[in-house]
């Protein structure tokens, strides 16, 4: 039978199954902050939602590759995904210092207004052109994404997809795995390469990286470019020009 369990013990075998790669995801992060320099231990740490990714996709793959697919209950899994959603947006709201906040208000707000609207111009600009299907959703991901984390991405799509079970959360969980390998080359040399040069005469300081991430940037275009549906849709100053393609938002 391919029917999930029912009753209190299948919630107690898809909270194991979070554990377990939880558990999974600390030893390897823990082994890999042993090994990098202690500059990058936070970042590997900050990484753990694609290390989980990771793990949770090959446990799947792996069940599925052993015809085992009983112990696995999409819809408990999702609940358990928005509740872990709901207390990672909360931690971090909790997290602010009321005390900071008041010192620094008028500069918060402006920087929230101007790096705010930038953000959202940009993010509905990319998305229009960049997705086919669900723009304004995946608009809304990476507008979270970008102005904090996945997490925060994923709760602003709640609005839309309160259960996370559409495509977009899905794309946004696979995405940020597969991002790895183009997101590596900025971790392990743009960045301590703009390190090193920092001691340096402002030009080294800054004409050297800056000269490497514009190649970077470069790479990544053309990648985005060949194999992603991305499109510069005409005309460019337009934030949500018509697509030929256009689906409907689900």
């Amino acid at each position: 039978p391919t029917q999930p369990p029912t009753g209190r013990g299948s919630w107690i075998t898809q909270w194991l199954w979070v554990v377990l790669v939880y558990a999974a995801v600390f030893g390897v992060i823990s082994g890999l902050v042993a090994v990098v320099p202690p500059g990058l231990a936070a970042t590997a740490w900050g990484m753990h939602f694609i290390f989980g990714s990771l793990i949770a996709i090959a446990l799947r793959f792996g069940a599925r590759r052993a015809r085992v697919t009983r112990p696995f209950d999409d819809a408990r899994l999702a609940r358990i995904s928005v509740m872990t959603v709901d207390l990672t947006t909360a931690g971090a709201i909790a997290a602010v210092q009321l005390e900071v906040l008041t010192t620094w208000l008028a500069p918060i707000l402006l920087m929230t207004l101007l790096a705010g609207g930038l953000t959202l111009w940009i993010c509905m600009w990319l998305a229009r052109r960049a997705f086919p299907e669900a723009p304004f959703s995946h608009a809304l991901v990476l507008f979270g994404m970008g102005t904090g984390t996945i997490s925060t991405g994923l709760a602003l799509l709640r609005m839309l997809d309160p259960e996370l079970r559409g495509t977009v959360a899905r794309n946004t969980v696979i995405g940020a795995t597969a991002s790895v390998p183009f997101a590596a080359p900025m971790f392990v040399g743009v960045l301590p390469f703009a390190t090193t040069r920092w001691g340096g005469d402002m030009g080294t300081a800054l004409g050297g990286p800056l000269v490497v991430l514009a190649a970077y940037l470069v790479v990544l275009l053309v990648c985005w470019r060949v194999f992603t549906p991305f499109r510069l849709l005409r005309p460019l100053r337009s934030i949500w020009p018509e697509r030929p393609d256009d689906a409907p938002e689900p």
